[in-house]
């Protein structure tokens, strides 16, 4: 927080930025969302608030994507696309509110990397993930098949 002339300056973050599924194919939605808000040094004690009725841009390798407004207690949430296969880095960017006596300075969110593939490699990628998982299930099985041959022989060999 700062004065300039009597206009108050607050600090702004964006916080629990989330972007899901981090990997999808072209024409899927992935949900965006976070949390926008202004440090309070008007409060005992001072904190952080959740900013309301602002708008947030998400951006993709810089480019605006998508926008959401916060709702109560600084929420946001949206959904995008991507039209394109490729790697893309998606953020949020607040680029702040300016009035005659209160100024909500501008900040931006983490970076997360979104993968994003052409129908036909996400489906190939699905069905090596079922694959593995079938492998690691039948080697879980198998393992536990020999703990229990081993327990039972150990039983026998007991008794002798």
């Amino acid at each position: 927080m700062s004065t300039v002339l009597g206009v108050v300056r607050y600090s702004t973050r964006i916080r629990d930025f989330s972007v899901s599924p981090r990997e999808v194919a072209v024409g899927e939605r992935v949900h965006v969302s976070g949390f926008l808000e202004f440090y309070n040094w008007t409060t005992i004690p001072p904190g952080w608030w959740g900013l309301d009725g602002h708008e947030v841009e998400i951006r993709a390798d810089g480019a605006v994507v998508g926008r959401a407004v916060t709702s109560e207690g600084g929420r946001f949430s949206t959904y995008i696309t991507f039209g394109n296969p490729g790697t893309y880095t998606v953020k949020a960017v607040y680029k702040g509110t300016f009035t005659p006596f209160q100024d909500w300075m501008p900040s931006e969110s983490v970076e997360i990397v979104v993968t994003v593939l052409s129908p036909e490699e996400k489906k190939e990628r699905e069905e090596r993930r079922i694959e593995q998982q079938k492998a690691w299930g039948m080697l879980l099985a198998m393992t536990a098949m020999t703990v229990a041959v081993v327990g039972a022989a150990a039983v026998l060999l007991r008794r002798r």
